[in-house]
């Protein structure tokens, strides 16, 4: 997607991306251009020094471009820089800047007239090492802005200093050759900071779909969860008022009763899932491990879990929380209404990669009916919207495996 969306030699995305992208990339650059420039400035002013040390019989004339001319001209960059126009004349103002401040080295090489100025040719180099590496110039300006200086030069050797042909063909070895690294270095770094914004971009934009998944899946479990049983309750309430025997309505109390507790318990996970703050993978394994014993012990049956932990990168999130817990305790319901077990065991292990949920027991196994069943299917539908895969595997007793990537992968596809 990142070779298509971009046009490789001009290096520009079509259409409103474009536009996207200058944004981003002049808000990121500002601080750094305007620091850049002000150090570029102070070098610039600080290397008048020299002029006066090894040119002074045209001390005044150097000083002149240094501080009349180049200086004021950067100086009002980083000036114009803090007007709300500056965006839109941002490249061509750094442009205009970079070409100003070779074209007052040339200008000062032509005032020395010396056949060999090593002095101002180190100074032209730094120029084009400037443009080409800090002055955020886009590769196509850098590109322009470099070759206009070097053409300059070429001008001002050829017809003005009277440069001898071995200096000057010297001289265009050392400024051509910078050129071409200082292409290819500003190429791959404009290419890369394209590319990133668009990888940023999609990992954004797929957040958000992520996000509203997310949403949707616990709006969705409310309803499927608290909601049906508030439903429950309600249906209970209205049959005790009618029902006439005491011994039936106590049967319907203590029903609405542990009804309100596990509605009060679900309530507290969907809380503690929406808080980011809270959830955390010692967490989630304790509240594994204590739903696991409160829905399985009651019945007589044994249960162990047992859990690892290491090298997780991040957090589990909201989601994964929730759709995790849903297939734990389908698991564990299956196991308490089919299975006839003595024993259930769990393991849950987490790392880089890769999670894996096991629940097994030692009962007799699922029956064709049960393995078809809308339990086993909603589990499936639950582990593929985690982008993962759900096995069940049933003998002597049976195994419910759940296996997700590590950071979860969410399905774009809606779970029905």
């Amino acid at each position: 997607m990142n070779e298509i969306a971009m046009k490789p030699f001009r290096l520009k995305f079509p259409g409103e991306l474009e536009g996207i992208f200058m944004e981003d990339y002049f808000h990121k650059s500002l601080n750094q251009l305007r620091f850049s420039i002000g150090l570029a400035t102070l070098l610039y002013i600080l290397f008048g020094i020299l002029d006066a040390l090894i040119f002074p019989e045209v001390k005044v004339q150097t000083w002149i471009i240094r501080y009349a001319v180049v200086s004021p001209v950067c100086i009002s960059v980083i000036v114009f820089s803090y007007s709300r126009h500056f965006k839109r004349y941002m490249q061509i103002t750094v442009f205009l800047a970079v070409i100003t401040g070779g074209a007052g080295i040339i200008a000062m090489m032509v005032l020395v007239r010396s056949p060999i100025n090593y002095f101002h040719f180190a100074g032209l180099l730094l120029v084009l090492m400037y443009s080409f590496t800090f002055s955020k110039l886009r590769f196509v300006y850098t590109t322009i802005a470099a070759w206009v200086i070097v053409g300059l030069y070429e001008a001002a050797a050829l017809w003005i200093m009277r440069v001898p042909l071995q200096v000057f063909l010297n001289d265009n070895f050392f400024f051509v050759s910078a050129n071409l690294i200082g292409m290819f270095s500003c190429y791959q770094r404009e290419w890369y900071t394209r590319k990133e914004f668009l990888q940023n971009k999609m990992v954004k934009e797929f957040e958000e779909k992520n996000h509203l998944m997310e949403k949707e899946g616990i709006l969705r479990d409310l309803h499927d969860g608290i909601g049906s049983i508030a439903t429950n309750i309600g249906l209970l309430a209205e049959l005790a008022l009618k029902a006439s025997s005491p011994d039936e309505i106590r049967r319907m109390l203590a029903t609405i009763s542990e009804l309100s507790r596990e509605e009060l318990e679900e309530i507290r996970r969907y809380l503690r899932s929406l808080d980011a703050r809270e959830l955390s993978w010692q967490l989630l394994t304790a509240e594994l491990g204590s739903q696991g014993r409160t829905m399985i012990e009651p019945h007589g049956v044994s249960f162990d879990i047992s859990t690892s932990i290491e090298g997780v990168r991040e957090q589990p999130g909201s989601l994964l929380w929730l759709n995790l817990f849903r297939i734990y305790k389908e698991g564990l319901t299956n196991i308490i209404k089919h299975s006839r077990a003595g024993a259930v065991k769990v393991s849950l292990l987490a790392g880089p990669e890769r999670l894996e949920l096991a629940i097994e027991d030692n009962g007799r196994g699922l029956s064709g009916e049960q393995g078809r069943g809308r339990g086993i299917s909603h589990m499936t539908a639950r582990a593929q919207q985690l982008g993962g895969k759900l096995t069940v595997t049933s003998g002597s007793g049976t195994t419910v495996r759940l296996a997700l990537p590590l950071p979860v992968r969410y399905s774009l596809q809606e779970r029905k």
